[in-house]
């Protein structure tokens, strides 16, 4: 995939949207945890050679007295993702500043697909398909 048509993945974003909330709600400081994504509208891109800097638009919110509105982000797509978009997105960095209105992420890719990770446990019954009367 090439950086113009990440951009308009939908699936990608909803994607990163989900892991970007998982990540803040699993983070050890309060201010991340009491804040969520809704939305992260890309607007433009501009490669690197670590990657693929996309500009936009977040839709931040937030719990009691955390800010909320529409911030500019800026996510630090690693070339791997950008050619693999099908891979699960795994947040390595991330940064609010609500002075700025602003969101910094840095995204690698899992050596997984999404859904992968989830697999059947050793010794668990597996379902199998009800056998026909048929024979």
């Amino acid at each position: 995939m090439n950086e113009e048509a990440i951009l308009k993945d939908v699936m990608f974003w909803g994607r990163l949207d989900r892991v970007t909330n998982a990540t803040m709600m699993g983070s050890s400081d309060k201010n991340l945890r009491r804040q969520w994504i809704d939305d992260l509208v890309p607007e433009s891109s501009k490669p690197s050679n670590d990657g693929l800097r996309v500009e936009g638009a977040a839709h931040l919110m937030g719990h009691k007295n955390g800010k909320f509105g529409t911030y500019r982000f800026v996510a630090f797509l690693s070339w791997k993702l950008v050619r693999r978009p099908d891979l699960e997105p795994v947040i390595e960095r991330i940064e609010l500043d609500h002075d700025r209105e602003g969101i910094l992420l840095a995204v690698s890719a899992s050596t997984q697909r999404p859904n992968q990770s989830v697999q059947p446990m050793p010794g668990s019954v597996t379902p199998r398909a009800p056998e026909s009367d048929v024979e």
